[in-house]
């Protein structure tokens, strides 16, 4: 909003409170939106410490758009970054601002990896029932019986 970052800092009834997200520059600007609407409400009088930052906002906005794209898509994560960054078409102060891909890639497998359920460490556990079909809606897992002849849990 107005080329400045917020963070989440409270929900109430009504209005969410955003923080002014420049903490590193102790900025202790407030704005509430309004729940139903998400339009500006009211904010804490305080004015931001700092000057307006377009590439900060922008920044934020393409690693966002990053960080959606590793969720949803199953592509190397560097190649995501890459593409990113060239469709942002970036100048070369931004460039000089931007995370190399190599920084950021390790906490984005992570984020990847918190999406999907862990590895299961017996037979006994449940196939979530997304897992059971593929994209198109028709069966993926045909059998799921355990039986003492097969030696356990058999899948097909």
């Amino acid at each position: 909003m107005n080329d400045f970052g917020y963070l989440f800092l409270n929900e109430t009834k009504n209005a969410v409170g955003w923080r002014c997200a420049r903490r590193d520059l102790n900025c202790k600007a407030v704005i509430y939106t309004l729940k139903n609407t998400q339009e500006f409400s009211h904010w804490n009088g305080q004015v931001h410490s700092h000057l307006r930052d377009a590439g900060y906002t922008r920044k934020n906005e393409i690693l966002s758009k990053i960080k959606s794209r590793v969720v949803d898509e199953f592509i190397p994560i560097k190649v995501i970054i890459e593409d990113e960054y060239r469709k942002a078409k970036l100048t070369a102060e931004e460039k000089r601002v931007m995370p190399l891909p190599i920084q950021i890639e390790s906490g984005l497998y992570k984020l990847r990896r918190k999406r999907y359920p862990p590895i299961p460490t017996d037979q006994k556990f449940i196939i979530p029932p997304v897992y059971q079909e593929t994209y198109s809606n028709s069966r993926f897992l045909i059998y799921d019986k355990r039986k003492t002849v097969y030696g356990g849990r058999l899948l097909i």
